[in-house]
């Protein structure tokens, strides 16, 4: 199975044909790109399609796996365009203004049937990232993602395109940030990256903390909310019960709400409160490639006498009755408390036979 290329590109681009690769490389994986919420399969070619056709009846696909993913993501329309000099007019102004910086309302969904390309986009550091098509690739670029279109040094592709509905082409260039479609896409990705940053502080920090003795095998735990301060019940992330913090992972992590409702694992259902089947869909890929872990059970330390759960609770509590706090500590610490220090802000404590309670303000 043909694997998907991608790289960080040069930031001169002197011939937007050629490949312009870092010195050395910087390549880019399949996850990353899905992080960003760019979907992509391989299916090669089967039978024939026409060199132009606009439109094209969808229903016609002859491979049964480009069939299957046009009927589960909805694709009514579709169409085949040829580019190349002999097949396009005005090619190289085509190409000026396929290169032209932009985003669309909608998905821009490119199967290459012949040929190859290649499509560049933005990551959340606003740097550029070259994807590599060839024939029997498919890619989905999500509703208001900057991104620009090339054909390569041998200057043909032909293309099947997909669309939801009635097609709409129409590019929206760059500056496009108070675009209602580009807010959308910064909402639903945004909140990916600050849930993956929050767990690896967690997992980062328990870790820190085996090794300086703060915290015993897999005794304590910490919590933290998830999304805008201004949300009174915004979901929390929880560490597990039962996994030694010297192993902690950050897919390890739960999403709980504090609603009360029933504990979610990340492998099981994705970004659930995000409410996006795409940003679902996206983040599933990833998380589904990480290697098997054993089953995890939701954190149950506490106190001694605390019933299981009763720290999920008090967790729970804490946040709602103090929205100043956004994170929980609880260790069973052999050394004196920990001080506030550059892993975190304390802004208030408190001990429960031998274990320790820090309700912090933000993670730092």
């Amino acid at each position: 199975m043909a694997t998907l290329e991608a790289w960080y590109m040069a930031v001169e681009v002197k011939d937007q044909t050629a490949e312009n690769r870092l010195c050395p490389n910087q390549p880019v994986t399949k996850e990353e790109i899905a992080d960003l919420g760019v979907l992509s399969w391989h299916v090669p070619p089967t039978g024939e399609y026409p060199a132009k056709a606009v439109p094209w009846n969808p229903s016609d696909i002859p491979d049964p796996v480009l069939a299957a993913v046009r009927t589960k993501r909805g694709y009514n329309y579709a169409d085949i365009i040829t580019c190349s000099e002999e097949c396009l007019p005005d090619y190289h102004n085509k190409l000026k203004d396929f290169f032209k910086e932009h985003i669309h309302s909608d998905e821009e969904v490119r199967y290459i049937i012949k040929g190859s390309g290649y499509f560049d986009v933005r990551d959340r550091a606003d740097r550029w990232i070259r994807i590599k098509l060839d024939a029997g690739d498919l890619i989905v670029l999500p509703e208001g993602i900057y991104h620009r279109f090339t054909m390569d040094s041998r200057n043909f592709t032909q293309a099947m395109r997909l669309f939801k509905g009635e097609p709409v082409w129409t590019p929206i260039n760059r500056p496009a940030d108070e675009n209602l479609s580009r807010q959308r896409y910064l909402e639903r990705f945004s909140a990916l990256e600050e849930e993956k940053l929050l767990r690896e502080t967690l997992a980062g920090s328990l870790r820190c903390w085996y090794q300086q003795g703060w915290c015993l095998g897999s005794s304590g735990s910490m919590a933290a909310l998830l999304g805008p301060e201004c949300n009174r019940n915004a979901p929390m992330l929880v560490t597990p019960s039962g996994v030694p913090k010297e192993q902690l992972a950050p897919e390890d992590l739960f999403l709980q709400s504090i609603l009360g409702n029933e504990l979610l694992k990340a492998r099981r259902v994705i970004r659930q409160y995000v409410g996006q089947s795409l940003v679902q869909e996206c983040l599933a890929a990833l998380l589904n490639s990480m290697p098997g872990r054993p089953e995890l059970k939701v954190s149950d330390s506490g106190p001694p006498g605390a019933k299981k759960g009763q720290t999920l609770r008090l967790f729970a509590a804490v946040f709602k009755e103090r929205p100043d706090v956004r994170a929980i500590c609880h260790i069973h610490s052999v050394d004196p408390p920990p001080p506030a220090g550059r892993w975190l802000s304390f802004h208030s404590w408190s001990v429960h036979i031998g274990a320790l309670y820090c309700a912090l303000p933000s993670l730092e």
